[in-house]
């Protein structure tokens, strides 16, 4: 697996479970997330990279392809959901984001429509310090 595709989603067919006659609408978001360091204050950005919607049915299997370049670096993350239904609204994105959790840790969504979560940040202490506005 290169590292690009580390970050893509595949979604699909899982013996363990019933399938559906028809397709369950799901999207899979990819966002970049850019982290600023102010005063020991860590605040963050983000911007969608691509939103795509497929349908699952549980007897094949979908890859979503992350965008072109999207994967963690200095002073940026990168965060990927997978959920049910309309596009997300302000309102349901994360209230924080854990820029020590440069491993991928799943992130809390202020919705129960997000089935699947993971953020990719920066590492911290000095690495962190480098992004000043």
């Amino acid at each position: 697996m290169t590292e690009a595709e580390a970050y893509d989603i595949v979604l699909g067919h899982n013996s363990a479970a019933a399938t559906v006659c028809q397709g369950v609408p799901v999207q899979v978001e990819f966002w970049h997330v850019v982290l600023t360091s102010v005063a020991g204050r860590v605040s963050y950005t983000m911007n969608s990279a691509q939103r795509e919607q497929v349908a699952i049915d549980g007897r094949r299997t979908v890859t979503v392809k992350a965008p072109k370049g999207f994967e963690a670096r200095d002073c940026g993350g990168t965060l990927t959901a997978v959920y049910l239904g309309k596009p997300l609204t302000e309102a349901e994105m994360p209230v924080e984001l854990d820029p020590a959790g440069s491993g991928g840790g799943d992130v809390e969504f202020t919705t129960d429509r997000v089935a699947f979560s993971v953020a990719f940040m920066p590492g911290s202490g000095d690495e962190l310090r480098q992004c000043h506005l």
